[in-house]
């Protein structure tokens, strides 16, 4: 239906229930968003091991043209991804040593 249709089948009033109803349940693609949102921000919160916190606002999509970052926070992005790297990598290997340490031990104790 044209927009222009839409005007002549219903007044003001009408419209005007159709756009609180639209912000209280969402009609369309806005609605399937918050849902993936939701499922990510569940997910990220329960890797997130009480680091940080997400909200629901941090996987909305954004239409529209992009935040234009400056050379600055693009760098610090990248020094916290790969911070994190770096610590996972440390944290595996930490956890590889504990692994081999236990299977030496009970080796040790039968001696």
């Amino acid at each position: 239906m044209s927009v222009r249709e839409a005007q002549s089948r219903i007044d003001s009033a009408e419209f005007a229930e159709w756009i609180a109803f639209n912000n209280l349940e969402p009609i369309g693609e806005e609605r399937g968003d918050r849902r993936a949102a939701v499922i990510a921000q569940t997910v990220a919160n329960a890797h997130a091991q009480g680091r940080h916190h997400f909200q629901l606002d941090d996987f909305m999509l954004r239409y529209g043209p992009p935040k234009k970052q400056t050379a600055a926070e693009m760098k610090a992005i990248l020094m916290q991804v790969s911070n994190q790297g770096a610590k996972r990598a440390a944290d595996r290997k930490a956890i590889e040593k504990r692994r081999a340490e236990k299977k030496s031990a009970p080796a040790k104790a039968k001696r």
